[in-house]
């Protein structure tokens, strides 16, 4: 597992200036929220490129198998969905299409993830600044 180093030391929270770090929280939040936008898009752009060619791929399978099993004793019937979906997996283009629908899909679910934790971040920010100041109006903090 990787860490992304960077986004991890962003996600730290600095108490001793709660103000930039209140400020900075939705510009985070706004800027993955965005590129998790955006994956979503190409993502869908790659099961879409990816649903085409199984369409495709499944009518060359279906046809094969005919051809292959035309006339033949016992004669079996028709190729099950099942039986295409593990054809798929022999066919270097679909291998291909697939890897990369499942790592874009990937990054924007990583991309989600960073928004969130920024969102996360602005909550525990003002939690703790709300502790401060209720600490400072009893007198328990110097400001």
């Amino acid at each position: 597992m990787s860490v992304d180093t960077e986004v991890f030391d962003l996600l730290k929270i600095n108490e001793l200036d709660l103000e930039t770090e209140l400020s900075i929280c939705s510009a985070y939040y706004y800027f993955y929220a965005s590129a998790a936008s955006d994956n979503e898009l190409s993502h869908n752009e790659a099961e879409l490129e990816l649903e085409t060619y199984e369409a495709d791929l499944a009518r060359r399978i279906k046809d094969e198998f005919e051809t292959k099993y035309k006339g033949s004793k016992p004669a079996k019937k028709e190729i099950t969905e099942a039986e295409v979906k593990r054809e798929y997996r022999k066919d270097i283009r679909w291998l291909e299409l697939k890897k990369k629908e499942l790592k874009i899909q990937n990054e924007c679910k990583k991309m989600n993830i960073i928004a969130k934790a920024f969102d996360m971040k602005n909550l525990s920010c003002m939690a703790i600044n709300k502790r401060h100041l209720y600490k400072a109006n009893k007198g328990m903090l110097d400001i």
